[in-house]
């Protein structure tokens, strides 16, 4: 069980034992007193293959299995793509996050090079600033049943493409170079973060895309602008904001 003075992380809070045991009755629908804690189903994180992380960057031990459920069909994706150097030799790394609510589970995949970065990113205040940017995040509601995550820029972080992702069978030169840099066929020397919304449209997918500020002028020299097939393409729309 994942504790804090007590009480259980659900994916947006710290529950105490009484509220948990409610939670449970409900679920079960039998009086609170006789259900046991065992019934209570955890996700335990591996540090080498996951981190679980709250929004202010104190990290989770176990979730409850439920909200981790739904993580894997509600959450954002955060891709990071940075350079780094392990061992003397240089290596371009793509580090991996869902997030959902006030909850972030970063997946490094027992991979050493990748672990190394991220620790690196850690202790250099760069996650951090990913959490603060990741603050920022809400449900845009169109109607009462249709929306999508909007996510702003940070102090640290500025928003510089963003728009929605169908299936792209035409894809204007924007949408190119951005493919080859999430893949890795393009690299570049700075960090660029991605971040792929959740929709109601389960068919789209919401992009934006994020440079720290002062990298901003060498994103400008290897990433060109929207193009009109990026902006008025039938299977996607990117804008450009520099």
């Amino acid at each position: 069980m994942s504790e804090n003075n007590g009480v259980v992380w659900d994916g947006k809070r710290w529950l105490s034992r009484e509220e948990l045991l409610e939670m449970l009755g409900k679920e079960y629908g039998e009086d609170i007193e006789d259900i046991s804690e065992d019934m209570v189903k955890y996700f335990d994180c591996d540090s080498d293959i996951e981190r679980v992380m709250d929004l202010d960057g104190n990290c989770i031990d176990s979730v409850l299995s439920d909200f981790m459920e739904e993580m894997r069909y509600y959450s954002d994706h955060i891709t990071l793509i940075t350079p780094h150097k392990y061992k003397g030799k240089k290596y371009h790394v793509k580090i991996k996050g869902y997030k959902l609510d006030n909850t972030v589970l970063w997946f490094l995949g027992e991979n050493d090079i990748v672990v190394d970065a991220f620790e690196d990113l850690m202790e250099k205040g760069v996650i951090k600033s990913i959490l603060d940017l990741l603050k920022t995040g809400y449900w845009y509601r169109v109607d009462p049943w249709r929306g999508h995550s909007e996510y702003g820029s940070s102090n640290e972080w500025i928003k510089v493409v963003d728009g929605w992702i169908g299936w792209v069978s035409k894809p204007g030169e924007l949408f190119k170079v951005l493919h080859d840099i999430f893949e890795l066929e393009k690299l570049v020397d700075f960090p660029i973060l991605f971040i792929s919304a959740h929709s109601s449209n389960i068919f789209v997918r919401y992009l934006y895309v994020y440079v720290r500020a002062e990298d901003l002028e060498r994103f400008k020299e290897v990433v060109p602008r929207a193009t009109h097939e990026d902006m008025y393409n039938p299977d996607y729309c990117l804008i450009s904001y520099y």
